[in-house]
């Protein structure tokens, strides 16, 4: 499946990087009360900021694509084993893949090599169950 970039994942990428920049223009701006700062320095920085992240967008986008938690549903059900206990959250292994984990029972502390049920999933972090009859 060839994945596209869309409008919403542009935008949060600028929403992500926009406090970045504001944030240098106006440190720029309060620096330039005690020194001289000159106009080119000030907006040529801004222009690298803005350049430097539509330079590293290519490679980063897919961290801003939600589609990508959507589809981790297919792991409900799935079977797996703790690899670092779950006091209640911790990392477990499914499928060969490690994932961040939390147990669904928080009273319950489950450690390394015990079993686990994949029950939900919240963003990338799998809610699981103890899985007492092995994997």
């Amino acid at each position: 499946m060839i994945k596209r970039i869309t409008i919403r994942i542009i935008l949060k990428y600028t929403l992500f990087q926009l406090p970045e920049v504001l944030f240098f223009a106006a440190a720029l701006a309060v620096a330039g009360r005690w020194m001289t700062i000159p106009t080119w320095f000030f907006w040529g920085f801004l222009f690298f900021l803005i350049i430097k992240n539509i330079a590293i967008f290519p490679f980063v986008w897919r961290a801003y694509d939600s589609r990508d938690a959507k589809r981790l549903y297919h792991m409900i059900g799935k079977k797996g084993v703790v690899i670092e206990p779950l006091r209640p959250q911790g990392v477990v292994r499914v499928n060969g893949e490690l994932w961040k984990a939390e147990i669904s029972d928080k009273t319950v502390q489950v450690y390394p090599d015990e079993p686990i049920r994949v029950d939900d999933v919240r963003g990338f972090c799998l809610i699981v169950t103890k899985n007492g009859s092995g994997i």
